[in-house]
């Protein structure tokens, strides 16, 4: 039988020897670049694409994958110039709307956005996807009520278990399903127990579907509720020798709903529930840590800089280990790596991560620490949930729960927030970061303090948006097409 990822292979193979026949063929240009593109190769897409573009300037599928791997790349000026032409005349259709939403969100120019989002919406082949766009700048632009139904609305439809969506019966048993990073999942844990009380006011129940990653962890801090755990778990296990974990879907259980489907029954974004620390490590295993870092001098400090790597935007929001350096000369001592693959060693700093197995023992670490420096991955929110002091380094374009130009969390009162200013501005939030450390090393641990805000309207855009020309005349083009 014939992988899909071998007919995929075979289909680049044969359009790049085509193309070695026949340099002059456009189109071999292009499906070259668009294989690559399919596979997040964007570097290697992107010269590709350009031959294809600068052979047929006006070609709009030759153009709209050009500026894909462009935005992909970083070079949104670039991008910007090619989603012009892909908005020039009278039919656009939902990929041109959807992509241009996308590079303006790059450019923070998140009010446009989500016009072009809404746009996208109307069809139907990119639903899912605009909707979840919609629902980010909707939030991100301080239209917090408005993105309740919209991010329902985007969640996935379909899931491997064969039970029926709830249609709000209050005596049903439900199971809460996703297929969510770890980091969402750690965030939507806040609001089970009100989700429960909510839902199931008539004698029914909520089950909580979690990958066998976070198990341990979730069934200790959620005793009254059953944990199904989806995917393999060896019988030494440690969530094995917990009550409340199973590996067979409870027979009781009538329907299924999507966590983030369930957030539009508790009204609001930012609710009191589960208000950190929702989340605590094993105690026994927090002594483990504490033995096993013994070297590491006060204040403690851990480090992740990376997350995974198959996240869409990875390559955005992970920072390059060798920018890190003004940090390790400043805090070498005081850092522990909790960097999964990465190599610690060369920063010269103790690596703990090869004896972290799961989400226990990250937490368990964790609250061994006086500070955790991250990005915007999973360790952020569990930081969060633990109450750990942790401080965040985001990138320009950014997830729609830091919201803009706030340095604190709304639903995590530990963290602080680093924004860069310009994309890929790495060095400058180390400075940042570097210039705290420095404090804290001297014992000022107000820096480790922040200042909570209220929840009020955002801005229509970032503080810093791009507005080149580039972006301007994209700004334009977008509203002449809009007729706005």
């Amino acid at each position: 039988m014939v992988t899909v990822a071998n007919t995929a292979t075979d289909q680049l193979a044969e359009a790049a020897q085509a193309l070695r026949v026949d340099p002059s063929n456009t189109r071999m240009w292009h499906k070259v670049g668009y294989l690559l593109l399919e596979r997040g190769r964007w570097a290697e897409a992107l010269p590709y694409l350009q031959q294809a573009c600068a052979i047929d300037p006006l070609n709009r599928s030759f153009a709209l994958h050009r500026a894909l791997a462009e935005m992909e790349t970083g070079a949104l000026d670039q991008a910007a110039e090619q989603m012009i032409i892909c908005l020039n005349g009278d039919v656009i259709d939902d990929e041109t709307w959807l992509f241009t939403a996308e590079i303006l969100c790059r450019a923070a120019q998140y009010e446009m956005a989500r016009l072009c989002f809404e746009r996208a919406t109307r069809g139907t082949a990119l639903r899912q996807s605009a909707l979840l766009g919609y629902a980010y700048t909707t939030f991100l632009t301080g239209h917090f009520q408005d993105a309740l139904q919209p991010l329902a609305d985007s969640d996935a439809v379909t899931d491997d278990l064969d039970l029926p969506l709830w249609q709000g019966d209050a005596s049903q048993t439900i199971i809460l399903v996703g297929h969510y990073g770890f980091g969402d999942l750690i965030h939507y844990l806040r609001y089970v127990n009100e989700l429960r009380s909510k839902l199931c006011t008539h004698g029914g129940d909520v089950v909580l579907r979690i990958p066998l990653a976070l198990a341990t962890l979730v069934a200790r801090n959620l005793p009254d509720f059953t944990i199904y755990v989806h995917d393999t778990m060896g019988a030494d296990h440690p969530a094995r020798q917990l009550p409340n974990v199973v590996t067979s879907l409870p027979p009781q259980v009538a329907a299924k709903l999507f966590y983030l489907q369930a957030l539009p029954h508790l009204g609001t974004f930012h609710t009191n529930s589960g208000s950190a620390p929702y989340l605590r490590a094993d105690p026994i295993l927090r002594d483990k840590w504490w033995h096993k870092t013994a070297s590491i001098r006060d204040p403690r400090i851990g480090l992740v800089w990376a997350g995974n790597p198959l996240h869409r935007n990875d390559h955005n929001r992970s920072v390059p280990p060798q920018s890190l350096q003004p940090l390790v000369e400043v805090a070498g001592a005081h850092l522990i790596s909790l960097q999964r693959g990465g190599d610690a060693a060369a920063l010269g700093i103790l690596d703990a991560a090869p004896d972290i197995a799961d989400f226990a023992d990250s937490a368990a670490l964790m609250e061994t620490l006086d500070l955790l420096i991250t990005v915007d991955s999973a360790p952020t929110h569990l930081g969060g949930a633990l109450n750990i002091p942790t401080w965040v380094m985001l990138p320009f374009d950014h997830d729609w729960r830091w919201l803009m130009e706030r340095t604190d969390c709304i639903w995590y009162p530990s963290l602080r927030l680093y924004r860069q200013t310009t994309p890929q501005d790495w060095p400058g939030i180390i400075g940042q970061i570097a210039a705290d450390l420095t404090k804290l090393l001297a014992g000022d641990r107000c820096v480790l303090q922040v200042q909570q805000n209220p929840l009020m309207p955002n801005l229509s855009q970032h503080p810093q948006a791009m507005n080149n020309p580039a972006i301007s005349a994209l700004l334009q083009q977008v509203a002449a097409a809009l007729r706005l």
